[in-house]
């Protein structure tokens, strides 16, 4: 991390330059720009007598633009650039690049959250580049460390956090502006940032097992691959951190900070080679609230740290104290404050945004505060609601927060506009008195959903059920967010759920509605789907035309079970026929069984008219086995119009491979895949090589497909015709070497398709030296 200290008389209107030597001071300058209430500094950066600061410019409406300025060694202004959006624009971070260009990081507020950049300047002031990073979906990102490694690519460090959780993302963007890579670290709150030899260092705390937070450092290579990791629990129950990071060629040091009761931590060194686990040092022991404000390497020395040290009598010394390269103290220096005399309040612009979550809630976000004494985490914010602007209550603040950016403020009046204001206070009890603020309207009426559970289904049986939600505003949008959900069933955008299915089982899944007013809730239901009833004949019987679903039929010896029509028996286990079923002179389908035993008779033939064609048996099953046991020359299947298994005419092949009960009721792109059985192979002179390809392709709301194929060479074949519906086996002749890619396209009959791919290499026996020997590599 970089440190330093730049002081600027936020006053006049113009650069003023003041030759005083006095005290070692060369000069000072004070800027205030056109329309700008309040500048702020956030960070500054030097090279070759140069200096560059950047930060925010306080609008006169409330708004801040982010300010970044170039001064010369007399401390004039070589450039200034601003950069604004429609709401808040903070600049955090600025780095010198090799040559005199500029990088800065800072963050924009989006209406919904922070979203952090970096810009390069060239040496002249002229933009370069930017790069945004966006959050994801309900959180922020905002910057907190900048770094840059070798080339002039920039790592940036930043929180995310969404008034709930805290997540840390590192951040790579390449010297040419193009988003290299990005790190995130759950539940981890990273604070410094360190490069070294092209290796990048994180440290900083992370939520373990019991909820409080350990120490934890992470080591990545230039391009973000994890080299190794570590985390401490120093303390139990209480949060540890690590503040800060250095490093040399062969460990690397980190700042530590351990509470050890209220009001007291101590201050310890870590020392870690990458590897081993990291052996501590203490610098303070249970002593007040000391602070960390910096480490630095000291080339052949040790590493120096600096303390901001709490006084017992009261006020504040600075310590910079030396340990050697094996952690052991070698002496201290320092310097007493006077008593408590810190009478100024922390720097603070106000809250940013205000985005609702629910119709009782809101996140409420801010940029962190600076103070010249107190760390960011010491200070302390407060909320203030009111219905009506300027109706704030300064006294009773009604949430207090410290340490972070961002809170939920929960228990509001659902649809009623409200005006928040954040102030900040440093441990001190100096107060900012900011009057900035920012309204926002919860959402209506609580929106959940109020249906208990699913009646069930009954397999084979259509089924259709109405969702319901109550508050909110309507019209409701409803989807399937999680879960399994059975095939052959339906959520409608209205609510409605339908189906028909012949699989029986238990289905659990999470459903989500939305309203109106883009309010969420969801629910976790459990579908139940019911076997069929089982059909044991055991006496003579009838069943009219129709379907008719069961999960096993059985006829006894002796008896007879007769369909009176057309007749489909759907039956989703087993078929065990001993006696007779009939259907005289009617089409008769048995389907969906998973076995099925013949013994006795099953049988449609006409008693009377044209005994050589007639109505069909068929018997068709996408996972059951079939069994025609002849006991007697009287078993058997008998029919005028003929029996078939899978194999009749009236079905195409396609209706095979997506059973009706399996088939999607919205139209879908079709599945297509496509292998081969040499994928590497060498060419012999004046030989071909012979490549089988294998096509696969289905519709899955049911329908047939054609292929396309592209061997890659020129040799286009289109129109193809599936072998069994859904599979196709091709053979190509390769005539010269080459790598060739074979695209395979699928179409339905709706003029849908999709595509896959495949790469067959075919390379040159004499191109290698291996006199026409080679090897292959089958698929």
């Amino acid at each position: 991390m970089r440190t330093g200290y730049c002081f600027l008389l936020l006053l006049s209107l113009a650069i003023v330059f003041y030759p005083t030597p006095c005290h070692g001071q060369f000069w000072s300058t004070q800027l205030l720009t056109a329309n700008s209430a309040q500048e702020t500094v956030a960070a500054s950066d030097h090279q070759d007598g140069r200096t560059v600061v950047t930060g925010s410019a306080r609008l006169p409406n409330g708004r801040h633009e982010m300010l970044t300025a170039c001064l010369d060694h007399l401390g004039d202004t070589l450039w200034t650039r601003r950069i604004s959006h429609t709401h808040d624009t903070r600049g955090t971070h600025v780095l010198f690049l090799p040559g005199g260009d500029v990088v800065t990081a800072g963050a924009f507020w989006s209406g919904t959250g922070w979203t952090p950049f970096v810009q390069k300047y060239l040496a002249n002031g002229t933009v370069d580049w930017r790069k945004d990073h966006l959050p994801p979906e309900g959180y922020s990102l905002y910057p907190r460390d900048l770094e840059m490694l070798a080339d002039g690519s920039t790592i940036m460090l930043a929180e995310q956090f969404n008034g709930v959780e805290r997540h840390s993302v590192i951040i790579a963007v390449s010297n040419t502006g193009t988003g290299w890579w990005s790190r995130s670290e759950t539940y981890a709150v990273l604070n410094d940032l360190h490069i070294h030899a092209d290796e990048i260092t994180a440290v900083g705390s992370i939520v373990s097992g019991n909820s409080d937070h350990d120490m934890f450092a992470i080591r990545l290579t230039r391009s973000g691959a994890l080299l190794n990791s570590v985390s401490l629990d120093a303390s139990e129950d209480r949060d540890d951190r690590l503040t800060h990071v250095t490093a040399d060629d062969d460990r690397i040091y980190a700042a530590g900070v351990i509470p050890v009761k209220t009001g007291s931590v101590r201050l310890v060194l870590l020392r870690w080679d990458g590897t081993t686990t990291p052996t501590q040092h203490t610098v303070y022991d249970e002593q007040y609230v000391h602070r960390y404000r910096g480490i630095q390497m000291l080339p052949g020395v040790g590493v120096a740290l600096l303390v901001r040290r709490e006084l017992p009598a009261g006020g504040m010394g600075a310590v910079i104290h030396v340990h050697g390269t094996d952690g052991q103290p070698i002496r201290a220096m320092g310097m007493n404050g006077n008593t408590n005399t810190d009478t100024h309040a922390p720097i603070f612009g106000g809250c940013s945004g205000a985005t609702a979550l629910s119709s009782d809630s809101v996140l409420v976000s801010w940029a962190p505060a600076r103070d010249g004494v107190y760390d960011r985490d010491q200070l302390t914010y407060s909320i203030y609601a009111a219905t009506t602007s300027g109706g704030q209550n300064f006294s009773t603040p009604d949430l207090t927060v410290t340490g972070t950016q961002a809170t939920v403020l929960a228990g509001l009046t659902p649809g009623t506009e409200y005006y928040i204001v954040v102030r900040c206070e440093d441990p001190m009890g100096n107060r900012d008195t900011n009057t900035r603020e920012i309204h926002v309207t919860t959402g209506g009426q609580q929106l959940w959903i109020s249906t208990e559970a699913l009646p069930a289904a009954l397999v084979c049986q259509p089924y259709q059920f109405a969702l319901q939600a109550a508050g909110g505003r309507a019209p409701y949008s409803w989807s399937i967010l999680t879960g399994a959900f059975p095939a052959g069933f339906t959520l409608e955008a209205n609510g409605t759920l339908s189906g028909e299915t012949t699989t029986p089982g238990s289905y659990t899944f999470t459903v989500g509605v939305e309203d109106a007013d883009a309010l969420t809730a969801t629910k976790e239901l459990t579908f139940i789907i019911d076997a069929a009833p089982r059909l044991h004949v055991t006496t003579d019987m009838s069943l009219p035309a129709g379907t008719h679903c069961y999960s096993s039929i059985i006829v006894e010896p002796a008896v007879t079970l007769t369909l009176q029509g057309d007749a489909v028996l759907r039956c989703s286990d087993t078929l065990y026929v001993i006696g007779r079923i009939l259907a005289p002179c009617s089409e008769l389908s048995i389907i969906d069984y998973s076995y099925a035993r013949i013994r006795g008779i099953i049988d449609n033939r006409c008693a009377t008219g044209d005994t050589t064609d007639g109505p069909s048996i068929l018997f068709y099953s996408h996972r059951g086995d079939f069994s025609l046991e002849m006991e007697s020359t009287a078993s058997g299947v008998f029919s005028h119009g003929g029996f078939h298994l899978t194999d009749d005419t009236t079905i195409a092949e396609w209706e095979t491979v997506v059973t009706p009960d399996a088939r999607s009721t919205v139209p879908l792109d079709p599945v297509a895949n496509i292998t081969a059985d040499v994928l590497n192979d060498i060419m012999a002179p004046d030989e071909t090589i012979e490549v089988l390809f294998t096509c696969e392709g289905a519709d899955p709301d049911g329908g047939p497909v054609s292929f396309d194929i592209d061997f890659g060479d020129g040799d286009v074949r289109s129109g193809l015709q599936p072998d069994d519906g859904a599979v196709l086996e091709i053979t190509k002749q390769y005539a010269a070497p080459g790598t060739y890619l074979v695209n395979l396209t699928v179409e339905d009959n709706e003029q849908r398709s999709s595509g896959a791919s495949v790469q067959v290499h075919v390379g040159d026996s004499l191109s290698d030296g291996s006199g026409g020997l080679g090897a292959s590599i089958t698929a």
